[in-house]
């Protein structure tokens, strides 16, 4: 064997053996994270990394592997339960069409407008919320920033003139606008806001969702507050999501949910409503957060949701002009109980 050959099998050696450590380290992040995502709160900081990186990593060791000429069977087989494993967790959807029920379509809007209209021209920034056409408006962050704190809003008579003839119903940072009547209005806890509205003759129960975001990024990972913060708001986050599933097990008929989770397909704790409800993004791979600034989105933290007979027939995230995030535009149709 010359030297140049030997030189080169040498350092494939070694490529190999830190594509097998790496890729090991990697395997085992990826099996913690689906044992304890959503269920202890220290492993919301871990969790919070970009979900493609569960697929992006098994694409990359298969192609270093290739590039080695890797025979390992067990080296194959594990990127292949890499894969498999991470798949759930990367926010990538894969849900079958429905069937559209008989009754007309229903177009949603839900936004987080990012402390409403401040510092920007309010003509423009509820032109822009009208310009959508919704007969279902869900927005977030419905208050304004002092920079320590927020500061409540009363906006209501912008609405009116804005959505004339909207039924509106407003619960501290929420407002739910709805061409139909809105014949009840639920308090299910401090940021899910419940609206019922009689569209013909049905009732369909409609969820205004804004969690607390999990991180406090101000703060730096070695201080004692960032950790304090970080259990404080999982202890938020865990009240409100058991006050919604304890609403949405009440309720048989036709119900939509859909808000800013501060919730990847990562970070676990939604997982029980991507699995009793139709995630309205059908199949893609949706991302939300950040619009706008340095990154592209590399988070889907908005979601939509549709059961008892709901059916989205068409799923948008568009680009605002002002928010981080990025407004989800549904169109749906159906309602019938189930």
């Amino acid at each position: 064997m010359s030297d140049d050959r030997a030189a080169t099998t040498t350092r494939r050696s070694r490529v190999r053996k830190v594509l097998v450590v790496v890729w090991g380290l990697w395997l085992l992040y990826a099996l913690l994270n689906a044992a304890l995502a959503g269920l202890w709160w220290v492993w919301l900081v871990p969790s919070s990394v970009p979900p493609v990186l569960f697929l992006a990593a098994p694409a990359l060791a298969a192609a270093v592997a290739a590039g080695l000429r890797t025979r390992s069977t067990a080296m194959w087989l594990s990127i292949a339960a890499g894969l498999v494993l991470g798949a759930p967790q990367s926010d990538l959807t894969v849900t079958p069409s429905s069937p559209s029920a008989s009754q007309g379509g229903v177009r949603l809007m839900s936004w987080n407008t990012e402390y409403w209209d401040q510092d920007e021209d309010p003509r423009s920034f509820y032109g822009f919320i009208r310009g959508q056409n919704a007969d279902i408006y869900l927005l977030q962050e419905y208050v304004h920033w002092n920079g320590h704190t927020t500061t409540p809003l009363d906006r209501r008579a912008d609405l009116r003139e804005w959505f004339p003839g909207y039924h509106v119903a407003v619960q501290g940072e929420l407002v739910t606008l709805s061409r139909d009547p809105i014949v009840a209005g639920v308090r299910v806890s401090p940021n899910v806001l419940r609206t019922d509205i009689q569209r013909g003759t049905t009732r369909i129960a409609v969820y205004n969702v804004h969690l607390p975001v999990h991180l406090d990024l101000a703060r730096s990972p070695l201080s004692g507050g960032f950790w304090s913060t970080v259990r404080e708001r999982h202890a938020r986050r865990q009240a409100e999501l058991s006050a919604l599933r304890a609403s949405l097990r009440q309720e048989r008929g036709p119900r939509l949910v859909a808000g800013d989770f501060n919730s990847s397909s990562a970070t676990g704790d939604i997982d029980w409503l991507r699995q009793s409800m139709r995630d309205a993004a059908g199949t893609g791979y949706p991302r939300s957060w950040p619009q706008g600034g340095g990154l592209p989105p590399l988070w889907r933290l908005d979601w939509c949701f549709v059961a008892g007979g709901l059916s989205a027939d068409r799923y948008e995230l568009r680009t605002a002009p002002s928010s981080d995030h990025r407004p989800q535009i549904v169109d749906l149709s159906g309602g019938r109980h189930g």
